[in-house]
């Protein structure tokens, strides 16, 4: 009994705790320490606010999600509006005049006339209102003086709320708002050649069935890339002609189409028909618009099992061997006492080691029979086997090999030193 009342403490001092942690997390601002002389001005986060307007800009907001309404309505960056909430929430200042002693003259002389550098105020859930004024930068520490009914110095930071434009707060992601792909259909017209990718339970698959295996990482790289692209510019009021690319997204917000135009230095980005366009430097693209090649696993045909594995037989030109596991000791009647088990432990890694260099396609395949290694179960059959000739050589780079598991068959070219090791591995005799 005295252990269960321990116990029964130690868990309600731990939940007491978590919510105090929690508790003082959000109130965080409000504690954060202050230099001598300093106030707070300003405390508020993103959650709390519900109108804000800078200068000519102004946005809107709705549970913390954003947008602006003026000089037009668009989506927001809410990374970039995150962020500067966040700075405008937590000013912090020391007092240099009181407002009964800042009179015209004197604004000028901080900055606060009409060339101020920024023009700030807000409404926040409750009703409240505010505004401040940010003035010039004060020459010995960085700080700005702004104006809030009395004249203060903050410091730096205050110098990320001047100067915003438009194409700073306004939306630069086609997929601004989507956190998550389910399905992806990519049609290439200038090839004239489509594919597609569907997540189930965590893994990426063909959405229909293709000639080699999918890296379902590439594909979970190439989808992130997608999730975080950010255009350069943006563009109002055009409309896109046909793309030379083009995407159909089932999403966690629903269906979305982007069509890609451009070639050379720049891409263009449309989201629907009537969507800004989103123009991005070529160079940004190329995680985006993959070739099909580039999803392609280049490890699954080297993915074998040695649980199930009795029995081995390699060819390798007139050169026949047979290797038998009795117990866990692995023997060969044609090497006898000579061999060396560690020879075919060898000949195992170098081949779960090999990668794909590219796939082939499928009229190419079973036209590899020099080189052949075959593992079986006990029952006899086959459960993995590979082909591989180092005298064809269709690509400039590579040699021709051919891999068949229980469930796949594949073609691909290998690095000619890497098959080349696998004919001048050496068993003792």
């Amino acid at each position: 009994m005295k252990s269960f009342k321990g116990t029964a403490f130690f868990f309600l001092f731990v939940v007491v705790m978590g919510l105090y942690v929690f508790w003082d997390f959000t109130e965080q601002k409000s504690k954060e320490p202050m230099a001598p002389g300093e106030q707070r001005l300003t405390d508020f986060n993103l959650s709390l606010i519900q109108k804000l307007k800078v200068n000519q800009l102004e946005l809107s907001f709705d549970k913390g999600k954003c947008e602006l309404i003026q000089p037009l309505k668009t989506k927001c960056d809410s990374t970039v509006v995150a962020q500067y909430v966040d700075t405008l929430g937590g000013l912090k200042g020391k007092k240099i005049l009181e407002a009964k002693d800042l009179n015209e003259e004197k604004k000028s002389e901080f900055g606060l006339g009409e060339k101020a550098l920024s023009q700030i105020s807000w409404e926040l859930n409750d009703g409240s209102k505010n505004s401040i004024k940010i003035g010039s930068e004060n020459s010995y520490d960085g700080g700005f003086y702004v104006e809030m009914g009395d004249l203060y110095l903050v410091d730096r930071r205050a110098g990320g709320l001047t100067n915003k434009s438009l194409t700073e707060f306004r939306n630069k992601a086609p997929l601004e708002g989507v956190s998550e792909i389910k399905e992806l259909f990519f049609k290439d017209f200038r090839e004239h050649k489509d594919f597609s990718i569907v997540k189930e339970d965590g893994v990426w698959k063909w959405g229909k069935e293709e000639d080699f295996p999918l890296s379902s990482k590439a594909a979970e790289n190439w989808v992130k890339a997608l999730l975080i692209m950010k255009s350069t510019g943006v563009v109002d009021g055009q409309k896109m002609g046909a793309g030379d690319f083009q995407m159909d997204l089932k999403t966690d917000v629903g269906e979305i189409h982007l069509s890609f135009q451009g070639e050379g230095e720049a891409v263009r980005v449309q989201r629907d028909h009537g969507d800004p366009i989103f123009e991005f430097p070529q160079v940004r693209m190329d995680s985006v618009l993959l070739d099909q090649y580039q999803l392609f696993d280049r490890k699954a045909p080297f993915e074998f099992s040695l649980e199930k594995l009795v029995s081995v037989k390699l060819q390798r030109g007139s050169e026949k061997l047979e290797f038998k596991k009795e117990g866990t000791e692995w023997t060969s009647s044609q090497l006898g006492e000579k061999f060396k088990e560690s020879d075919l432990v060898d000949l195992f890694q170098k081949i779960q080691s090999l990668e794909v260099e590219h796939y082939i396609p499928r009229n190419l395949k079973n036209k590899i029979k020099k080189n052949h290694l075959e593992f079986f179960d006990g029952s006899g059959k086959s459960i993995y086997s590979i082909w591989w000739d180092t005298d064809q050589a269709p690509y400039v780079e590579s040699q021709l090999a051919s891999a068949r598991t229980e469930k796949q068959n594949w073609s691909y070219g290998i690095k000619k030193e890497n098959l080349i090791a696998l004919d001048q591995l050496k068993f003792k005799k």
